[in-house]
């Protein structure tokens, strides 16, 4: 854009010298050089500040399919990156093993109920002790526990969809394999489609301004020539360079990293939400309630960079 106006200002400039509206000085013939500079100062350095702009990416959480129960895969009800709806069958493991223990849970359950009503009937005739029933009890209360549990693990022998979404990584999944309840061992993966979130990088020193609510517009590379309306929704309270777990250890001195804050996005088009995926990029600019009369300059950026598109994929 400095090119721009510069080769304006020098085209205006040769115009008076033709027109002798100006004298051919010295002054006049370098003054070129004083109008960049004068635009970096005045306008565009401030303009950082005033519509600061940055890269943006798509973000989709997703979540890694883990069975709750280990076992053998009898039957995949999916294909690759099929949409699903939640509570539909992803695949299904072999139940033999925890339908035999449910059974003989309950049959456990039935023969501690028959001993407590027992117990029940001697201590209300006066025969039985309270301690003899408490026992039984308790025996029946743990049976019952026992069978609670070995009904939700037969029951997470089906693995089903957490959630809308579509389910990837589903090649290599076929009847026959096993797979263990380790977080390690991925059955699948589901990305939540519901969910699309525009995050634009920020540099930290034209953060200032920016607030929730603000204007902003987005040129993404799948998109050449186009820009679409957005606005800040949140800015997010932190980034990764800056987090920390317990450990054993202090803090120790690590290598100065300026790196660029978070910034949450709106995308105001339903058509546009609905056609994203995760790692859709682009570049922003992000209009704030300053220097309002200098967004204009940004706009004309946004644009040409999107026009730019066609021509520069990467």
């Amino acid at each position: 854009m400095i090119l721009v106006l510069t080769l304006l200002y020098v085209a205006v400039l040769l115009l008076a010298f033709r027109q002798g509206w100006l004298p051919r000085t010295l002054f006049w013939k370098l003054s070129p050089i004083g109008w960049v500079v004068l635009l970096v100062l005045v306008l565009f350095f401030p303009l950082q500040f005033w519509a600061p702009t940055g890269y943006v990416r798509v973000y989709q959480p997703t979540v890694q399919i883990v069975p709750n129960v280990s076992g053998q895969v009898v039957e995949v009800n999916v294909r690759p990156n099929q949409h699903v709806r939640k509570g539909d069958v992803l695949f299904r493991l072999d139940d033999r093993l925890y339908r035999a223990r449910v059974e003989r849970l309950r049959a456990e359950v039935t023969l501690a109920k028959l001993r407590y009503e027992q117990q029940l009937a001697l201590f209300r005739k006066g025969v039985g002790r309270k301690a003899d029933l408490d026992r039984t009890r308790a025996g029946l209360e743990s049976a019952e526990a026992r069978l609670d549990a070995a009904e939700y693990e037969l029951e997470q022998t089906v693995v089903r969809a957490p959630g809308d979404g579509i389910v990837s990584n589903v090649q290599a999944l076929r009847p026959g394999a096993r797979l263990m309840k380790t977080p390690t061992a991925q059955a699948m993966v589901f990305i939540d489609d519901q969910v699309k979130v525009p995050a634009a990088q920020i540099s930290q020193t034209y953060m200032h301004h920016i607030k929730p609510g603000a204007r902003a517009e987005i040129a993404f590379k799948k998109y050449p020539g186009r820009v679409y309306a957005a606005e800040v929704e949140q800015v997010v309270p932190g980034s990764a360079v800056g987090q920390y777990s317990p450990s054993g250890t202090l803090v120790g001195a690590v290598q100065e990293v300026h790196a660029p804050q978070i910034v949450r996005l709106k995308i105001r088009d339903p058509e546009l939400r609905e056609r994203l995926m995760a790692g859709d990029t682009g570049n922003v600019a992000i209009y704030t309630e300053a220097g309002k009369a200098a967004h204009v300059i940004r706009k004309v950026i946004i644009r040409s960079t999107a026009i730019m598109n066609y021509i520069l994929p990467f």
